[in-house]
């Protein structure tokens, strides 16, 4: 089997509906008429030993619909298996031999000469140097270099502990573009040598269980491959560096205690004798994955992790204007994920978190709110922390803003003088209508007022005129609650300020261009910002900004759109930039044919109405991008956008009034 086949295999079984043929040709990265040649060469194949079909759909585009699941399950697991454990599948595009060759690298403890990797995977050296450069580039995110040497080649070099956080990554994790998980078929990866993989994970359970030590499910997993590596690695003779000296203090911590069991138990089954820096090493690791308790009463959080916190909501406040100092949850969850966090930040551990891309998708604002408090943990202890840590932290924000963002809820009086028939009536109206927005109702006569504490209550609800003074505002309304009744109830109990032509506005023709021809983003983000400053002057700072952004996380948003923006507000009004691309670019590990500069006024919530309205509506709405992709033409957008807007005060208006 063939790479090629593997992968268009592994794109129809993840897709539970039809998939277009230019979206396949894009992921592919090959034409229509070669996806259609592929299809009739692997037609037979997937029908005799997957027990699946590929059906076609004009306008739909292709579908894998599985007849056999016995044969299918056995085959789906026999190409996983084969993908991830057999090297000799030689890559096919420029992604997929960078993995390769990190791989390559970290499988051989010698010099490799250039031309012979060359000639491994079937690469012109030219070739093979621009995919070299991205190595290096990949293998400086785990601090190693590729270190050259005269007549001998090339190999990695590096500290011990990071060799083998890049081990991990890239031998035992995979993202969602090399999951193992189709349809919900577990395939364990063929790197891993699973009795001991499974006596490793054992020996952990059984300790930490002892020593009611909690670990999350995430960090059980990761540090049983983590122990897994550092065995293999110790057979070759190889061994992590000591951390620090120890220290009594240190030596008397439960992770301590926790990993000399552990290192007891692997000596005996391996037959190893595993050195104290090592077991310094597991110890280092579990007081980086530990999952705090909230109850536990031996938890004391220090007062500088308390100020961390205090500076990150109050930066938070202060760029994005949204106040969450209040919120007692937040404080506490990030309390207790930020302490392991600083451990992992100060002892240089890598953590995986293959949620990642999906919490950006999902949760744009508590992404960019991550990114911002990771600057500011960046500023107060000196370590960089990188994506995986914020993708965690975006999702401890997104709770928050749901709560923040939750109606306001009131509770009213209902007074109706026509019998209980009109007033329960007029209460199953008032409901229907605002139920998301009432908290308790009380139904009582007029007469009843006087003796009901309502300061309790912020409004009366009354379908006649009341002939005395009440301690609340009071609100007439027809029994069968007219619309003009309902317009005025809107304004008091709902707070909808959001300016629905704001986002039009935002969109300007002069900032719109069309047929861009760049071959990276940083071509792309350079292209836009000399175009703006042809119309308007830019702050110097603006180019570097925005590749400072990038270089935190990618902001490649699926559905081909990138929304570079500065990782801080600088502008003096807020606009969009757009570049529609005539080729699409990899932007990292997405194609991108969109690119939308965000420009932010600074000091303004601004931010959160671009960021959700443009992230949630063109990002998920593959129909519309895909009309904007046939007719790439500035009215196409403007009809797009003057449409979501409809929409929006649509949706709005049908939640009130239906």
């Amino acid at each position: 089997m063939d790479r090629r086949f593997i992968q268009l295999f592994k794109i129809l079984a993840k897709k539970s509906d039809y998939i277009k043929s230019e979206d396949l040709c894009v992921q592919l990265e090959i034409r229509p008429r070669t996806l259609r040649e592929d299809i009739r060469k692997y037609k037979d194949t997937i029908e005799k030993k997957a027990g699946a079909k590929i059906e076609s759909k004009p306008n739909a585009g292709y579908y894998l619909h599985v007849l056999n699941e016995d044969l299918y399950n056995q085959f789906v697991k026999s190409l996983l298996q084969e993908e991830s454990s057999n090297q000799y599948l030689i890559p096919v595009h420029q992604e997929e031999r960078i993995n390769y060759i990190i791989r390559y690298f970290l499988a051989h403890t010698n010099y490799v000469k250039i031309a012979d990797l060359a000639d491994e995977i079937y690469v012109s050296r030219s070739t093979l140097n621009a995919d070299i450069k991205e190595v290096k580039e990949r293998l400086s995110y785990f601090h190693l270099e590729l270190a050259g040497k005269a007549g001998y080649g090339l190999k990695i070099k590096g500290k011990e502990k990071d060799i083998r956080s890049c081990i991990s990554q890239y031998f035992y994790h995979f993202d969602d573009y090399d999951q193992h998980y189709i349809q919900g078929i577990d395939v364990s990866s063929e790197y891993i040598d699973q009795d001991a993989f499974e006596f490793i994970k054992k020996v952990l359970y059984e300790a930490i269980l002892k020593h009611e030590f909690k670990l999350t499910d995430f960090g059980f997993q990761n540090l049983s491959i983590h122990i897994l590596i550092a065995i293999n690695r110790i057979m070759g003779k190889t061994y992590v560096d000591e951390f620090f000296h120890q220290t009594q203090q240190f030596q008397d911590r439960p992770e301590m205690i926790i990993a000399n069991e552990i290192a007891v138990e692997l000596n005996n089954y391996f037959g190893i004798t595993i050195p104290s820096s090592e077991i310094h090493y597991i110890a280092i690791h579990l007081m980086g994955k530990q999952a705090l308790k909230m109850n536990n009463a031996n938890i004391v959080m220090e007062q500088t992790t308390m100020d961390l916190i205090d500076a990150i909501l109050e930066e938070t406040k202060q760029v994005f204007h949204i106040d969450l100092t209040s919120d007692l949850e937040l404080y506490s969850m990030i309390a207790v994920h930020i302490q392991p966090m600083l451990n992992r930040l100060h002892y240089g551990l890598k953590i995986t978190n293959p949620l990642t891309e999906q919490i950006k998708k999902d949760n744009p604002i508590a992404f960019e709110i991550a990114i911002l408090a990771g600057k500011v943990v960046s500023k107060q202890i000196n370590a960089t922390v990188d994506e995986s840590e914020l993708g965690y932290l975006a999702l401890h924000f997104a709770l928050a803003l749901e709560r923040l963002n939750k109606p306001e809820q009131k509770n009213i009086i209902i007074v109706c003088a026509s019998g209980a028939g009109s007033s329960q009536i007029l209460l199953y109206k008032v409901k229907s209508k605002f139920k998301d927005y009432l908290n308790k109702v009380l139904v009582t006569q007029a007469y009843e007022l006087s003796h009901i504490d309502q300061s309790q209550y912020d409004f009366i609800l009354s379908t006649i005129p009341l002939p005395f003074k009440t301690d609340i505002p009071v609100i007439q309304v027809q029994y069968f609650l007219g619309n003009e009744d309902i317009e005025n109830l809107e304004k008091i109990l709902i707070k909808n300020n959001e300016d629905y032509d704001f986002i039009r506005r935002c969109f300007r023709p002069e900032y719109f261009f069309t047929h861009v021809d760049v071959k990276d983003k940083q071509e792309a983000i350079t292209f836009l910002c000399e175009k703006i400053k042809e119309q308007r002057p830019l702050p110097s700072n603006f180019y570097q900004l925005v590749m400072e952004r990038e270089a935190v996380s990618p902001t490649e948003f699926g559905n081909k759109i990138a929304l570079p923006h500065p990782i801080k507000t600088v502008m003096d009004e807020t606009f969009v930039a757009v570049a529609i691309l005539d080729k699409p670019i990899r932007w990292e590990k997405q194609m991108v044919k969109f690119v939308f500069l965000l420009c932010i006024k600074s000091n303004s919530d601004e931010a959160l109405t671009v960021f959700n309205e443009v992230l949630s509506s063109l990002v998920l709405n593959r129909e519309r991008m895909a009309e904007l992709e046939r007719h790439p033409d500035y009215s196409t957008l403007q009809n797009y956008i003057h449409s979501l807007s409809k929409e929006k005060e649509e949706l709005l208006t049908d939640s009130i009034f239906q």
